[in-house]
């Protein structure tokens, strides 16, 4: 399970998928879910609901809880690396996704954090960030990426992908 976890970092977990693919029952592949969770080795990542009871118990995601756990064990691309080292800077517990709408994280305050792999941004990456902000009254955003060059486009902070995680936001 953790090879599959750590090969595919930000996939969507169903207890019940998961038990019919390993042959097990579903109490087991939970027991794992939170033992491996327990010892570091994977971060869950729930949907963001502003109301703590609503929630989502479903559409969690997992990341290895530290990006070099998971190339040590699996090849994994480019922009999944790129998530979860920063889902491990930002220790990261939750995403939004509404329909066909996603951000990548949400932290502290509601502030939605947007993880890119281009060289540039343009106005249409910035679609469901800005969503999220007007939505959910957010004081600003930010899109972590593979550029060279800081800027702002109204309430987003873009920042270079290494400059945030030596700096931070």
């Amino acid at each position: 399970m953790l090879n599959l976890f750590y090969s595919k970092p930000g996939m969507i977990i169903s207890p019940d998928n998961l038990a019919k693919d390993f042959g097990v029952s579903k109490t087991t592949i939970e027991n794992h879910i939170f033992y491996l969770e327990f010892a570091k080795l994977i971060r869950i990542v729930k949907n963001y609901r502003p109301n703590i009871k609503m929630e989502s118990r479903k559409l969690k995601k997992v990341y290895p809880y530290d990006i070099s756990l998971a190339l040590a064990i699996a090849n994994v691309e480019k922009a999944f690396i790129f998530e979860t080292a920063v889902a491990s800077a930002l220790n990261a517990f939750h995403y939004w996704r509404m329909k066909n709408k996603e951000v990548d994280f949400v932290i502290k305050d509601k502030l939605p954090v947007e993880v890119k792999t281009e060289k540039k941004i343009n106005a249409n990456e910035l679609k469901y960030l800005q969503y999220f902000i007007k939505k959910y009254k957010a004081k600003k955003g930010i899109v972590v990426y593979d550029g060279e060059k800081e800027e702002k486009v109204d309430s987003i902070t873009i920042l270079p992908f290494l400059r945030f995680l030596v700096k931070g936001f």
